[in-house]
């Protein structure tokens, strides 16, 4: 594994073999794409620098509230773009919007593969951080930590129609993108990314969420493989804590298509892009 670049974790995650290892990037490959994309990382890789670098799309980007910084070895949060009028700027108006919002997300500034993440609820008089009774001080003790550096935005729902596959977590398209002559981007693949019972309110695959590859632009199906509770996915029939089969999702898709002679909006129902 390691001679050809992958972390040994990957080889039954993706059951790679020594006959189709070329068909894979590599650990390696992947982390190289930083130093080839140096100049524009940044921008991708910091959650508050995509806000800005992307306002022509911004009704596509969930709202931004607040942003926790660290100064002098204490935590201070500062009012984002989209903070509501007539909200202040101590700890104690998060809890607050959380009230009137019902949900948020807390996101780590910077980071990968969902960790650190909370989705902030209220309701029926209490809160929740990822599903857990929580109290507003286990919630206000999170985001003034000076250690952490959080950004606290709307939360995204997921469309109805992939809700019902797995509402918790924001289903996402990811689209691997190629420039084999240096300027000229290609579309590679695609693939839908959903979250499951293993991931909780977080898509992220290393998380144990389910991802469906080759989404079929022609015919509008795709094929889902699901996580076994180990790294190792299988095809499945049924989605963890899902309301309908993979097969009634791929005849759905497939019906759909008559219809709408395959409108890529229709192919992806997804109401919001994501920056998880």
């Amino acid at each position: 594994a390691y001679r050809n670049g992958f972390l040994s974790y990957r080889i039954p995650q993706y059951g790679i073999t020594p006959e189709n290892r070329t068909q894979f990037i590599s650990d390696f490959e992947y982390r190289w794409l930083r130093h080839i994309n140096k100049k524009y990382k940044y921008w991708l890789e910091d959650k508050i620098s995509i806000k800005y670098v992307a306002a022509e799309f911004n009704e596509h980007l969930p709202g931004y509230y607040y942003y926790t910084s660290q100064r002098n070895g204490q935590a201070h949060l500062i009012p984002m773009m989209d903070r509501p009028d007539g909200y202040g700027d101590s700890f104690d108006e998060v809890l607050r919007l959380a009230r009137d919002k019902g949900i948020l997300a807390l996101k780590p500034d910077e980071g990968s593969h969902g960790d650190g993440f909370y989705r902030l609820g209220y309701e029926d008089g209490g809160y929740t951080l990822n599903g857990e009774p929580a109290t507003g001080e286990e919630v206000i003790a999170i985001i003034s930590d000076p250690q952490n550096r959080y950004l606290i935005t709307e939360f995204i729902l997921m469309h109805p129609e992939l809700a019902e596959i797995y509402p918790q977590s924001v289903n996402t398209v990811r689209m691997t993108v190629f420039k084999k002559d240096g300027v000229t981007p290609e579309i590679g693949n695609a693939y839908l990314r959903v979250g499951s019972s293993a991931s909780g309110f977080v898509d992220n695959t290393a998380a144990g969420s389910c991802p469906v590859p080759g989404i079929r632009t022609r015919t509008c199906s795709w094929r889902a493989s699901c996580p076994t509770g180990s790294s190792r996915s299988r095809r499945c029939s049924r989605w963890p804590r899902a309301s309908r089969s993979s097969s009634t999702w791929d005849s759905t898709w497939r019906s759909r298509r008559t219809r709408s002679s395959c409108r890529r909006s229709t192919a992806s129902p997804i109401s919001r892009a994501s920056t998880s």
